[in-house]
């Protein structure tokens, strides 16, 4: 069986077959990413062995089968010339439907042809490009990120995160290293995710900026290297320039260190899209690829037919081996994304003026209860405008009668005397709101 590989190097990315290889390696299965284990990563890893022993040593195998076979019957030079047009087609065909790790479904009709989309002939038809796929937010997610690094654990988590209210665009944000802790077991290293300060953005602005151009500032040498300022940022917090506080352990692997700090900010500020029909698309592609890009016989020999025919055989097979196990991952994302989510919290907005009429001695006892509630006092006020810096709750009630008390304040006893004052609570209900992903919340409901 194959054993994890070390990180590829691009400089080594010569041959058809190890761009192949690399290509699903790296672009579209992330194997480099063996050190993760949270999500999707942990499915992957726990296959990874199998994986690949199939990438470095079953298809290798077959493809030197083949050749090996057509070097006795027709000599090695076109053995060898074959066996990597075999690879060059299979990353032809893949490459076409991966962008930077995320799957596309690009349909192509020919090696001329831009894109093509399945029309039946209505008069009207919509179609974008991401068309059957489920659409990840990742923006804020900030979700647990851990890797190994021989014995220890290094987790990444948020110590701060400014968020806009309202759905409001704001300033753009960053990542930055705030602080490196050490764990039991490991160690955790806290990011800030905020807009940066003025300074910040005239240390790392991105060169040629009209802000930087605004301010003058012709003498800037661009000691901190990267495209981006968030590149700028994280490239002069690893090469020790910057960040003080968040500087690694020297027990700790660089590289890897550098990789999965680069991951976790893309993961976090990169949207992604899952496919739930993937193999299906891929297949379809598979057959008009082959049958309009890779087999040529319209000029060749009839003795060279059964070359071709078994070429293509071979090269068929292996990709519909490797689109089935892309599409059990891609199936695997897409059933975590539409399986139906756990209610996490539910609360009540109820009008204080109804509980003190309708509820008697009981609304009279819940109203008094959340007077004197300091976070429900402060609720208040933020909802009327008074700037108090300790809100009266009583005084509040008695300007505002019309107050909604909000069951969040409370714990599950209260908030069960609140609604054992409604006979038939739905239809008491004047609405809903629900905070959710979009799918999730348009399921449940």
């Amino acid at each position: 069986m194959a054993t994890p590989s070390s990180p590829i190097d691009p400089a080594a990315d010569t041959t058809p077959q190890q761009r192949f290889l690399n290509l699903l390696k790296q672009d579209i299965l992330k194997l480099d990413a063996a050190e993760l284990d949270f999500g999707i990563y942990r499915i992957l890893n726990y296959r990874r062995t199998q994986v690949l022993a199939y990438l470095d040593e079953t298809l290798p195998q077959r493809i030197a089968g083949w050749a090996t076979e057509l070097a006795r019957l027709s000599g090695q030079e076109l053995a060898q010339s074959e066996a990597a047009n075999c690879y060059y087609h299979l990353h032809t065909f893949f490459s076409r439907y991966w962008d930077e790790g995320d799957f596309i479904p690009r349909a192509r009709r020919g090696g001329s042809a831009a894109y093509a989309v399945p029309y039946h002939g209505q008069d009207t038809h919509f179609h974008w490009a991401t068309k059957g796929s489920h659409y990840i937010k990742s923006g804020e997610l900030f979700s647990r990120f851990a890797y190994s690094d021989g014995p220890a654990e290094v987790r990444f988590t948020l110590a701060r995160a400014d968020t806009e209210k309202d759905n409001a665009k704001g300033s753009a944000k960053h990542f930055f290293p705030s602080t490196f802790k050490a764990l039991e077991g490991g160690f955790e290293l806290q990011w800030q995710w905020r807009a940066a300060t003025d300074a910040e953005v005239k240390r790392y602005k991105t060169k040629g900026s009209s802000r930087g151009e605004e301010e003058g500032d012709e003498d800037s040498n661009f000691a901190t290297e990267g495209n981006t300022l968030q590149d700028r940022v994280l490239n002069a917090w690893l090469a020790g320039d910057d960040f003080k506080g968040a500087r690694p352990p020297a027990s700790l692997n660089p590289d890897t260190l550098a990789r999965n700090a680069r991951r976790f900010v893309r993961k976090n500020t990169s949207d992604f899209f899952v496919h739930p029909q993937l193999g299906e698309f891929l297949k379809g592609e598979l057959e008009v690829y082959l049958k309009h890009e890779f087999v040529q016989v319209w000029d060749a020999p009839d003795s060279e037919l059964p070359r071709i025919r078994a070429k293509f055989k071979l090269v068929r097979q292996m990709a519909l081996d490797l689109i089935t196990f892309l599409n059990q991952i891609e199936t695997f994302q897409a059933t975590l994304f539409e399986k139906r989510k756990f209610v996490l919290q539910a609360d009540y907005l109820v009008q204080c003026s109804w509980l003190g009429r309708e509820a008697g001695a009981l609304g009279q006892a819940l109203l008094a209860e959340a007077c004197s509630n300091e976070a429900q006092a402060r609720e208040w006020a933020q909802w009327v405008g008074d700037k108090a810096k300790k809100p009266n709750g009583k005084k509040l009630l008695a300007a505002y009668p019309h107050l909604p008390l909000h069951t969040r304040h409370f714990g599950p006893d209260f908030k069960a005397r609140v609604l054992a004052c409604f006979d038939d609570l739905e239809a008491a209900l004047g609405g809903e709101l629900v905070h959710a992903d979009n799918y999730a919340a348009l399921r449940t409901l």
